[in-house]
């Protein structure tokens, strides 16, 4: 059952590929998104005008649901992202 409600799962929402964090962060630009400080694990980024923000992570490459994540966060269409 549970294995099969997985399955379902990953169906309808894919994992997809790898973004790298550069790319991430352009795209967030694009979308009047701004960086709001550094920490040391993460950059926060804010959107102004919808007064949102995220942490977006420090790895080099980040995976597609936690890009997804981040856009939906900030209130901003998702890139597409090549599995």
């Amino acid at each position: 059952s549970g294995q099969v409600r997985a399955q379902r799962y990953f169906r309808r929402y894919p994992i997809g590929g790898l973004m790298k964090r550069r790319a991430l962060i352009q795209h967030l630009e694009q979308h009047g998104c701004l960086l709001l400080r550094e920490g040391g694990r993460a950059f926060m980024y804010g959107h102004a005008a919808l007064g949102t923000s995220t942490a977006v992570p420090r790895h080099t490459e980040i995976k597609g649901i936690l890009v997804r994540k981040i856009c939906r966060d900030l209130n901003i269409p998702a890139p597409s992202i090549p599995n």
